[in-house]
């Protein structure tokens, strides 16, 4: 889940808020002034939470959740068409 703040402040808040729960879904978050520098949202401007040394990029965003359950897919995979 991707939250855009308008600044820093209420990122921090957020971010204090969400590390006391005890998430199912990767959260990251991006403030204003970091998109102004950047050239487009994809760059590295998101910071997830629980880990507010780094901002990342949004493809990395993706390696933060579960790795998907590859038997489940493959099960989807072998549904009838209809």
């Amino acid at each position: 889940m991707l939250f855009f703040l308008p600044d820093r402040a209420r990122e921090d808040r957020l971010h204090q808020l969400l590390e006391r729960r005890s998430l199912t879904t990767p959260v990251a978050t991006a403030v204003r002034d970091r998109l102004n520098a950047a050239r487009t949202v994809a760059d590295a401007i998101w910071r997830p939470v629980g880990n507010a040394a780094q901002r990342c990029r949004l493809v990395a965003l993706g390696a933060l959740g579960d790795r998907p359950d590859e038997r489940a897919l493959a099960r989807l995979d072998r549904r009838p068409a209809g």
